[in-house]
């Protein structure tokens, strides 16, 4: 146990060690590898550092109802974990935090849940998780942060979501369930009937179909891939309300595509996303550099350039304002 400040830090821990109550910071790798491990309570840690508990597989119980942070990988391959309780001060579950608990069958939220983020591949291979409400404070959900979780059939989506990464949800019978309405599209529907376009049926429209601002009223969001390689659609407007744009979204469209956004203020231009789920404005990974045209509204082409920094110093020919 070594002093910093008021905290005490654990180092290191022996087979049958007792941690003194006042440890508020588990370190780095502190536990890992620590197969005799089978439950933890912990009850003044706010701090769990990265890899701390990774690799416990006889872990089945976790109580830290104090734990503000959850550092990358804490609990990765934690084979035996059953249940998490996540408390109401926590803002971010972090990269692969509990990627691989394959025992894991519930998650929950409390009603006041201060959450914003959960990490790229942070639930990942989840194989027995089967369902999870997602609180509405979330905004940010990182690439492949439930891929692989064969037995989820549920989720309750933030209707917040301003980011989130390709495949998130991929390999999971709740996205591969999704149906499309009668013009192709696919929609994920959280709280206030707020909507995320997740996917699209080509066999349901014919070549030059335009897929219209009234078609998307109330998504907040384009996920990853969604157009992707779509060449009977024709032209795609995007309304006001969406926040975000995938990874690839509308890819490999240069010959039949055409963009057009309806934002008129910098704060609704939507953000476009790259693999992972960050917003670098980078628009060749969420495939705008490769569409056939992009329309903007009438004097706005300085916005755009403001916040597509990238897209207009390359392809800014692509780009016309409306008539």
């Amino acid at each position: 146990i070594k002093k910093d400040g008021q905290d005490k830090i654990l180092h290191v821990a022996a087979k049958g060690a007792t941690i003194p109550s006042d440890v508020t910071k588990i370190l780095d790798c502190a536990f890992k590898y620590c197969t005799w491990i089978t439950s933890i309570s912990l009850p003044n840690v706010t701090e769990v550092g990265r890899e701390a508990f990774q690799y416990c597989t006889n872990l089945t119980s976790v109580n830290l109802p104090n734990i503000i942070e959850i550092g990358n990988y804490a609990f990765e391959m934690c084979d035996g974990l059953i249940r998490i309780d996540v408390p109401s001060q926590v803002t971010n579950i972090s990269q692969s935090a509990f990627c691989w608990c394959v025992s894991l069958t519930e998650v929950t939220f409390q009603d006041n849940s201060q959450l914003e983020g959960i990490g790229s591949h942070a639930f990942r291979h989840c194989t027995n998780l089967t369902s999870i409400e997602i609180p509405n404070s979330l905004t940010f959900i990182g690439n492949r942060a439930f891929e692989e979780c064969t037995n989820l059939s549920n989720i309750k989506l933030s209707k917040n979501l301003t980011n989130v990464g390709a495949g998130a949800f991929y390999d999971t019978p709740w996205f591969e369930s999704l149906t499309s309405d009668a013009n192709g599209l696919i929609f994920a529907t959280a709280d206030d009937n707020v909507k995320y376009l997740m996917g699209f049926d080509n066999s349901k429209v014919s070549s030059g179909f335009e897929i219209t601002a009234s078609m998307l009223s109330g998504v907040r969001g384009i996920y990853a891939g969604t157009l992707y390689r779509q060449p009977k659609i024709s032209k795609i407007t995007i309304p006001t309300s969406v926040k975000f744009i995938g990874d690839n979204a509308f890819n490999d469209n240069e010959n039949n595509l055409t963009v057009e956004y309806m934002a008129t203020t910098t704060g609704n231009i939507p953000i476009l996303l790259d693999n992972y789920g960050y917003s670098d404005y980078n628009p060749t990974d969420a495939g705008m550099s490769a569409v056939k045209s992009v329309i903007i509204p009438s004097g706005t082409r300085s916005l755009y350039a403001s916040v597509w920094t990238y897209f207009f110093e390359n392809y800014g020919n692509k780009v016309s304002e409306a008539s």
